[in-house]
């Protein structure tokens, strides 16, 4: 005999289809995925209102080492870690983010109303992408939790105007009696278990990785392995933060990323710059020997790396500006 009423029964086969997935994508006939683009991923912005959500809905993501605390938030990052696999040299979001608040287009995302022709020349990129989060959702529907995470992403090419690549994606699951109930504990304990954070997470990841999709080559796309941008792990130099640059003072700077790679650190948008060498697989240093007469005034230093074919990432130390009194040109060791 069975251990539930009828009533029960009836909303277990209820709940038991609301788990499911949605998708659309686009690909303009003229974008090709292993072309080395320099783009700029924008700031997600939010559509859904979080009324339903609990308190702590993001944890840490491993990958970028940096705490998040949004549902798009933790989708940009995502969406980027993913798209890193592709042929893309991806500006730091720490930059764009600067870059962005300096011109007055963060606050209330007004980068929003902007042309992409605006934010291209500001950021010195191809292709601008821009990202919607339109679910990040906690619903409660009696002994039923259902979790539903959704976005959008669109890459504008910053000299046309025109969409190269879109993509929708949405995941819903949930915990409770849809989740396989074994008695009457699993059925009380269940959506409780269900309220952690980490089921948004794992739907946030899957969407993440369906919204990067479309803008990653297939095996058809690719002939051959060095035919993409070598990945960029991180880049960063030994100069405290806030003390200028003194007249002779060797600044060492360092990166990891694809092992093999021609390794450069560049001096700002003039494009100065000098080679790193490959101290161990991956690992890349270079020192920068700081002359007398030359001026920074919070100039960005980036590390560059590219393979044989001529592909380049290049990642930028955007939480550490140079400052320096002296006035001439950079040397290097």
């Amino acid at each position: 005999m069975s251990r539930f009423s009828p009533a029960v029964v009836a909303l277990a086969f209820l709940l038991v289809g609301l788990g499911c997935s949605s998708s659309s994508t686009y690909r303009a006939p003229e974008f090709n995925p292993v072309a080395n683009r320099r783009v700029a991923v924008l700031p997600f912005v939010p559509t859904y209102d979080g009324r339903n959500l609990p308190t702590s809905v993001v944890d840490d993501i491993p990958l970028v080492g940096e705490r998040v605390r949004t549902g798009e938030d933790y989708l940009r990052r995502a969406f980027i870690a993913r798209l890193s696999r592709g042929a893309f040299d991806i500006v730091e979001t720490g930059y764009v983010d600067t870059r962005l608040t300096h011109a007055g287009l963060f606050a209330d995302q007004a980068f929003r109303d902007a042309s992409v022709q605006e934010l291209g020349q500001l950021l010195s990129v191809d292709a601008v992408i821009f990202g919607e989060v339109t679910e990040w959702d906690v619903t409660y529907l009696g002994l039923e939790t259902r979790h539903s995470v959704e976005a959008n992403v669109q890459m504008i090419d910053v000299d046309r105007g025109e969409v190269l690549v879109s993509a929708t994606v949405g995941e819903e699951d949930g915990g409770g009696l849809s989740g396989g109930p074994t008695g009457f504990t699993d059925l009380a304990v269940q959506p409780i278990l269900a309220l952690s954070s980490a089921n948004l997470i794992k739907l946030g990841r899957k969407v993440a990785n369906g919204l990067a999709s479309p803008f990653l080559p297939s095996e058809m796309d690719i002939d051959d392995a060095e035919m993409r941008a070598p990945f960029l792990l991180f880049a960063t130099h030994d100069q405290p933060a806030g003390r200028a640059l003194e007249p002779g003072q060797v600044l060492t700077v360092a990166a990891q990323g694809a092992a093999g790679m021609r390794a450069e650190w560049v001096f700002g948008t003039e494009g100065v710059r000098g080679s790193m060498s490959e101290v161990e697989a991956g690992v890349y240093v270079g020192k920068i020997a700081i002359p007398r007469g030359l001026v920074l005034r919070e100039e960005i230093l980036s590390v560059e790396l590219a393979n044989a074919r001529g592909y380049r990432s290049r990642q930028t130390v955007a939480h550490k500006p140079l400052n320096t009194t002296t006035t001439s040109s950079t040397s290097q060791e």
